[in-house]
């Protein structure tokens, strides 16, 4: 049970994310800081930025640009509890 400071009081509803240019392990401590609050994100195949951040930040992977058609991407999606469009 997350403590009332990590969902700000009970005011954090549903988190949507638009082409998140987050590591994805950094989001997984995150959401479970928040508990694993309800989450979209909405994923940017082959988009630019977020290629370029990977590779600034040493190839790691970044949730905006995981493809949710590929069953590799929509499993690691999956397990973070996200809800993901294309």
């Amino acid at each position: 049970m997350p403590s009332r400071a990590s969902d700000l009081d009970g005011r954090l509803g549903d988190v949507m994310l638009a082409a998140p240019d987050i590591d994805i392990t950094v989001f997984r401590q995150q959401m479970a800081r928040l508990g694993n609050a309800p989450c979209v994100g909405l994923c940017v195949v082959g988009d630019r930025a977020l290629s370029l951040s990977s590779k600034i930040a040493g190839e790691r992977p970044r949730l905006g640009a995981l493809d949710p058609s590929n069953a590799q991407d929509r499993a690691a999606l999956e397990s973070l509890g996200v809800k993901s469009t294309i």
